[in-house]
C-alpha cells in the first residue's frame, strides 16, 4: 500500500505549510498563502478559494453552500504553483516552469481540448526511477464560516495514449503527518475524450483535502486533461 507522509503546520496568520512525501515513492514540498475569511467567501493570494453555490436537492429544496473552488480548473492560465494549496502543482515542474524536466512536460494545448481555449497536455518521456509516479496535484481547504458540505463529486475530461491506467487519489491528512486515502480510482487511458467522476466525502475533523492525478507507469505516456470540476453532491 502506498503511503503519503505529510507535515501540516498552521501559523497564527492562517498560513498553511505542507510538506508531502509518499514513503518509498516521491516527495513534494507544499506551502500555502494567507487566507482572508469573509462571511460569503474567502480568497488566497492566487484568487478564489470558495464561492457561494445554490443547490437544489432531490426533494426540490434549495440551499446556498460555500464550496471550495479549484484554481484554474480548465487550465486556461496554466502556470505551475509553488505548492498544491496555491494551484496545480507537480514536483517535476518546480523551478522549471511548464518546460518541465527530462521526464515530463506539462503545456497548454489549444488544439486538443473540450472547452475553453486550452486543455493541459502532459507528455511523459519516462517515469521516475525508484520514486513512484509523475503527478499533478491541488489541495483545497474547507471554508471555516458559513454553510458548506463535505460530500463532493470530482470530474475531469481526459484522453491520452498509454498502455497502463492513470490514477486519481483524494487525500486527507491524519495526525502524525500521514495521508489517508478517502477516494481512489484507476482509469484506463483511451484516445477518446472521457468524463471521469470520483465521488468522495471529507470526514469530520479534517479541514484540508488534496486531489492527485497520477500518470501511468509506462515508459512513455501522453495525457490530456480538461474541465476539472468539484461540485457538491446533491443528497
Amino acid at each position: 500500500m502506498r503511503r503519503l507522509s505529510i507535515v501540516i503546520s498552521f501559523t497564527i496568520v492562517f498560513c498553511l505549510s505542507v510538506t508531502a512525501q509518499r514513503t518509498g515513492n516521491r516527495s513534494a514540498n507544499d506551502e500555502a498563502g494567507n487566507w482572508r475569511v469573509d462571511t460569503a467567501f474567502s480568497t488566497s493570494n492566487d484568487g478564489a478559494y470558495a464561492a457561494l453555490t445554490e443547490m437544489t436537492d432531490t426533494q426540490g429544496s434549495t440551499s446556498q453552500l460555500i464550496v471550495p473552488q479549484l484554481v484554474d480548473p480548465g487550465f486556461e492560465a496554466f502556470s505551475p504553483a509553488r505548492a498544491p494549496i496555491w494551484g496545480w502543482y507537480s514536483d517535476e515542474l518546480l523551478d522549471k516552469g511548464i518546460a518541465g524536466s527530462r521526464l515530463v512536460t506539462m503545456t497548454p494545448d489549444s488544439k486538443t481540448k473540450v472547452e475553453g481555449e486550452y486543455s493541459l497536455h502532459i507528455d511523459q518521456m519516462q517515469p521516475p526511477r525508484g520514486r513512484g509516479q509523475i503527478y499533478l496535484a491541488q489541495a483545497l481547504r474547507l471554508p471555516e464560516k458559513g454553510k458548506t458540505t463535505r460530500s463532493f463529486d470530482l470530474s475531469v475530461q481526459m484522453r491520452g495514449q498509454a498502455e497502463g491506467p492513470m490514477m486519481i487519489d483524494v487525500y486527507v491528512w491524519e495526525p502524525g503527518d500521514i495521508a489517508r486515502v478517502i477516494a481512489k480510482r484507476k482509469v484506463p487511458v483511451t484516445e477518446k475524450w472521457t468524463t471521469v467522476v470520483v465521488g468522495f466525502n471529507v470526514p469530520r475533523g479534517y479541514k484540508t483535502f488534496g486531489i492527485w492525478f497520477y500518470m501511468p507507469r509506462d515508459e512513455e505516456a501522453q495525457l490530456w486533461l480538461d474541465d476539472v470540476r468539484l461540485q457538491p453532491r446533491v443528497k
